[in-house]
């Protein structure tokens, strides 16, 4: 017999920079297949990002852009949400360059 309610999607990413190596490193765990193609982005020297939920790659590659001309992860998050449609939908983590 299989269940009658509906099944929960459970998505779980973290974003993280080590301090030693300057090294950052994404990863994302959920029951959808391929989702390594959607959630996470990570550029050397620059920062990681996790985009999840209805994820927007956008913010994902245009985050980084940000990141890259010097924005930082709070002010990166500001501007993304700012321009994006349904920022409601969105969750989104994002780790710098200094690690904030």
């Amino acid at each position: 017999m299989f269940p009658t309610t509906p099944l929960t999607l459970n998505t779980f990413s973290i974003v993280a920079r080590d301090r030693a190596s300057g090294m950052f490193g994404v990863a994302a765990s959920t029951r959808l297949p391929a989702v390594g193609v959607l959630v996470p982005y990570a550029r050397a020297g620059v920062g990681a990002i996790a985009t999840q939920a209805r994820t927007n790659p956008l913010l994902g590659y245009d985050g980084l852009d940000l990141l890259q001309r010097g924005y930082d992860a709070e002010e990166t998050l500001k501007v993304l949400l700012g321009s994006d449609p349904e920022p409601e939908k969105r969750q989104v983590g994002i780790v710098d360059s200094q690690g904030r």
